[in-house]
């Protein structure tokens, strides 16, 4: 945390970013990478840092959610959807499902490249 003035800003750390764009929770993340929730939560914080490992299992992870969308993306006619279908997309990768909240994370991609 650094002080700004009066106000508190959280500075959030890149290994905290990495699993929220791949829709991971850190409990999420413990399990998919194979770790205990506290040490996910010392990466987290940035008390400790990942191995490179945990990041090249995070990359290819996202490598799967971009695959997933982008084999959503041209079965998705937004013209054709409410506003509620639009809301609950969800894309996944039959062979290997997605963790957490990814095949959320892939359905909002394949809709936002939908709209393109």
């Amino acid at each position: 945390m650094a002080m700004t003035g009066d106000m508190m800003v959280i500075m959030e750390t890149t290994f905290v970013a990495a699993i929220h764009l791949c829709g991971l929770s850190e409990k999420d993340a413990a399990d998919f990478l194979d770790m205990t929730p506290s040490m996910v939560m010392l990466w987290a914080t940035g008390e400790e840092s990942p191995p490179k490992e945990a990041w090249q299992m995070l990359a290819d992870l996202y490598e799967r959610i971009e695959s997933a969308a982008g084999s959503a993306s041209p079965q998705i006619i937004p013209k054709l959807m409410g506003k509620d279908d639009m809301n609950f997309i969800k894309a996944d990768s039959l062979h290997d499902p997605l963790p957490g909240q990814a095949n959320a994370i892939a359905g909002a991609m394949a809709l936002l490249k939908s709209l393109k």
